[in-house]
């Protein structure tokens, strides 16, 4: 029998790739960059990088993640993942020291560690209300007792050593080893003649720094307290031989499975957060969403909006003025699907969304000097690759397209895009200049505000009403007097 998973239940649930240019354009790779930092050696990259495409599985890992919320099980999982990393970093400490005796007491270390942590499994993770941390406890439970006959001997062996004694000399450049007498302790008296000059309690002392590797004399002067303990030290060595490998490439991947939900939970910690529902009817709705990546580099707090997509109507249609935030608002939909079909919760108050079976970007770029296409031929391009890939399940993010291309042919293609999207039933979200396309039938308008006392003020909040860029160009023009009735006014 195999350690239970906590990502997938049997059988393996299908997943989508998230395209890359889709993770950079809805900024959830700089997310999966600090999920992952510290924790390379576990490769969870991948991990946030395949959504699943079916409810079921998708509610096994929301369950998993809501027991995980409970501090006692979070503690629990933290001490097992952080006691296999230990044991790891132990047994690669043993390997480079240089000294077979250190490296067998290394390894006997590395073991108590590994002991500790099943413990910790076991034993708090056994009793969690999920089924799947439950079932992952009780195995773990299980399996300590089989790994406690094998690494057991190890903590005995370690109090053992830390009884050695030996004595010292030091004779020019001569050193001798010896077995430990009782001798009056200097130091100590040392201490009670200096007692009275202190003026209090001392203050730590921190050990110098130094290298995990032994020189040469420390080696030869460990080589001969072996010698005198020859019984002790000939156990040692048997523990190891015995037990070499005994850190099993399972216990590495309970604990990236563990890490999938901790890192996301500890980064999401403080914020709001939900886990959405999935509405079968197509329908999107999402109250205080906010783009995460946004909020990590902002710890004061970032601006929430509702989004509300009603099953009948399949696009929406993002205007406003310059620096709004419209593009983040997109940003954080697309995200919100991203993180919700891989299970763990999303960066709103409340959500509720369709299935989607890929989230895919055509957002504004730059000239690219070594393309020798232009800028809209590459982003027809880029468009015939989405439409192509994209089904009636998939939700499509359109980001400032044809903003280098005059306004009536940019509208006219815009109408085109929206007819094919719609013949194909793809769900799309739009940040756009082209106010016409808000007044297509099956377009929802949002539209960014602005502060009406002054509109040069962005209030990054936005409004389901008709889009009006005229509105935004007027309240500026009164502002600085700039309509015609002031301009006439001051020439007289």
């Amino acid at each position: 029998m195999s350690w239970p998973s906590l990502l997938f239940p049997k059988p393996q649930a299908p997943t989508w790739p998230i395209p890359e240019q889709t993770l950079r354009d809805l900024r959830l790779d700089l997310v999966v960059e600090a999920l992952g930092k510290g924790y390379e050696a576990y490769d969870l990259e991948p991990l946030y990088r395949q959504p699943l495409t079916d409810v079921r599985a998708i509610a096994f890992r929301q369950g998993v993640a809501r027991g995980l919320l409970a501090p006692g099980l979070r503690e629990a999982a933290w001490a097992y993942v952080r006691g296999v990393e230990e044991a790891r970093a132990l047994l690669l400490r043993g390997e480079k020291c240089g000294d077979r005796h250190a490296g067998a007491a290394w390894f006997a270390l590395a073991a108590t560690r590994l002991l500790e942590a099943l413990e910790a499994l076991g034993g708090g993770v056994s009793s969690a209300p999920n089924p799947a941390l439950a079932a992952l406890g009780a195995y773990a439970a299980r399996h300590l007792e089989a790994v406690r006959r094998s690494l057991g001997p190890a903590a005995a062996l370690l109090e053992a050593l830390s009884g050695v004694r030996f004595e010292l000399s030091v004779r020019g450049d001569q050193l001798a080893v010896g077995q430990a007498v009782p001798r009056r302790d200097l130091g100590l008296a040392i201490r009670e003649t200096f007692a009275r000059f202190q003026g209090g309690a001392p203050g730590a002392v921190e050990a110098p720094r130094r290298g995990e590797d032994l020189n040469h004399v420390e080696s030869a002067i460990i080589e001969r307290v072996a010698r005198l303990h020859p019984d002790l030290f000939s156990r040692l060595h048997g523990f190891r031989s015995e037990n070499e490998g005994f850190l099993r490439p399972e216990y590495h991947a309970v604990a990236r499975e563990l890490l999938f939900y901790l890192r996301y939970l500890d980064l999401t910690e403080g914020r709001v957060r939900s886990f959405p529902e999935f509405d079968a009817w197509g329908g999107v709705w999402l109250s205080g969403v906010y783009e995460l990546a946004l909020s990590l580099e902002m710890p004061g707090g970032v601006v929430a909006n509702d989004v509300l997509l009603e099953p009948e109507k399949s696009a929406l249609v993002i205007t406003g003025p310059n620096h709004g935030g419209k593009t983040t608002l997109a940003r954080a939909i697309g995200q919100v699907f991203v993180l919700g079909q891989l299970g763990l919760p999303v960066p709103a108050s409340r959500a509720r969304i369709p299935l989607v079976d890929g989230v895919f970007t055509v957002f504004e770029r730059g000239e690219r000097g070594d393309s020798p296409s232009s800028r809209l031929e590459a982003e027809l391009l880029e468009l015939h690759r989405v439409l192509t890939a994209a089904s009636a399940s998939s939700l499509v993010i359109l980001n400032e397209v044809f903003s280098s291309t005059p306004y009536r042919d940019a509208l006219e293609l815009g109408r085109e895009i929206d007819r094919r999207l719609s013949q194909r039933g793809v769900r799309s979200v739009w940040v756009t200049f082209l106010d016409p396309l808000s007044r297509l039938p099956r377009a929802v308008s949002l539209v960014g505000e602005v502060d009406p006392q002054d509109p040069s003020v962005r209030t990054y909040r936005f409004a389901r009403r008709d889009a009006d860029g005229k509105a935004h160009a007027m309240a500026l023009a009164r502002k600085y007097g700039l309509t015609y009735e002031a301009i006439r006014r001051r020439l007289g």
